[in-house]
C-alpha cells in the first residue's frame, strides 16, 4: 500500500503532465489553454507536497486523463492522513477536469 506521501508525489506527477499538456494546447485556443494550466500548477501548489514531484508524467494522455487520474489517487488517500483541505482540492480538480473536457471538445 503506498504510503499518503507517495500518492501525493504520484498526483503531482499527474497534475504536472496536466499544466505541461495544456500549455501545449495553447495554440488551439489562445490563452484558454494557458489560463487553464495556471490553474492547475496553482492548484497543485496549494498543497505543499505536491510542488516536490520530480516524476515523469505519462505520455500521450490528455489533459483531462491526467486531470482524472490526480483526482483517482487523491481520493485513495484517508481523510485522515492527508492535508485537511484535501476534499477542497480534489472537488477543484474535478472543476478543472470539467474545464478542460469543454476545451477538449471545442
Amino acid at each position: 500500500m503506498p504510503t499518503t506521501h507517495e500518492l501525493l508525489s504520484l498526483a503531482a506527477t499527474h497534475l504536472a503532465a496536466a499544466a505541461t499538456t495544456a500549455d501545449d494546447h495553447d495554440t488551439r485556443e489562445p490563452g484558454a489553454w494557458a489560463a487553464l494550466a495556471g490553474q492547475i500548477r496553482l492548484t497543485a501548489a496549494g498543497i505543499p507536497t505536491l510542488a516536490t514531484a520530480n516524476h515523469t508524467g505519462l505520455p500521450g494522455a490528455t489533459v483531462n486523463q491526467h486531470l482524472d487520474r490526480a483526482i483517482d489517487v487523491l481520493d485513495h488517500i484517508h481523510p485522515l492522513d492527508g492535508p485537511t483541505d484535501l476534499p477542497l482540492w480534489t472537488w477543484h480538480l474535478a472543476e478543472l477536469a470539467r474545464i478542460a473536457q469543454q476545451l477538449e471538445a471545442a
